[in-house]
């Protein structure tokens, strides 16, 4: 009974050296590929580090903006080219950003003069109905809807578009309106919308 201690010790300390010796044999037969699996690991950690740190955006800015009727009944919204009637609670418009610099699809930005709002003018009441309009979500939204408080900033390629459908019921028939975004420096960039006739 008093050899019972030395003898687990014994056999825990031939275990440790018999294990010890395997993984040194097999580090030995394997090397190579030991090498290239740390290799790849060090590869594969420095590349998640650098799509993980955000890089820097290019600054750049808004030359002026391009406005379309839209009809949102189906799944996503359609372009009415022409005045093809557009039922008023289908009614939307696309605002389409045009940079002054010319970018690329790859390519990271931020807007040196920021949007801040939207506005929404009815020319034949000479009537601002901003508030009958809501953004429609996109994948650079951050959860507002409301034009006064647009913020979106940051994107890559190319500068979201913008879709805004309306809320409530205009008057029926022909109708035109004047978009502005109105930017941080208190610029405005305007355009008018083509004929739409809403029913």
């Amino acid at each position: 009974s008093t050899l019972f201690p030395y003898t687990t010790l014994f056999r825990s300390t031939i275990c440790l050296y018999l294990q010890k010796y395997h993984l040194f044999t097999f580090m030995r037969k394997h090397s190579f590929l030991i090498l290239s699996a740390f290799i790849l690991f060090l590869n594969i950690s420095f590349s998640c580090g650098e799509s993980f740190n955000e890089k820097e955006p290019e600054i750049i800015d808004l030359q002026n903006i391009e406005i379309y009727n839209l009809n949102n009944a189906g799944e996503e919204p359609v372009i009415v080219e022409d005045n093809t009637p557009i039922p008023q609670e289908a009614y939307a418009i696309r605002i389409k950003p045009i940079p002054q610099q010319k970018l690329s699809e790859n390519g990271y930005y931020q807007l040196y003069d920021k949007i801040t709002r939207i506005e929404v003018i009815d020319i034949s009441n000479n009537v601002d109905i901003s508030e009958y309009f809501r953004i429609i979500p996109n994948q650079y939204s951050s959860g507002n809807t409301e034009l006064s408080k647009y913020n979106v900033y940051i994107f890559n390629g190319f500068p979201a578009d913008i879709d805004i459908a309306l809320l409530t019921f205009l008057k029926t028939g022909e109708q035109r309106f004047a978009i502005s975004l109105i930017l941080e420096s208190g610029r405005k960039l305007s355009a008018v919308t083509p004929i739409t006739t809403l029913y």
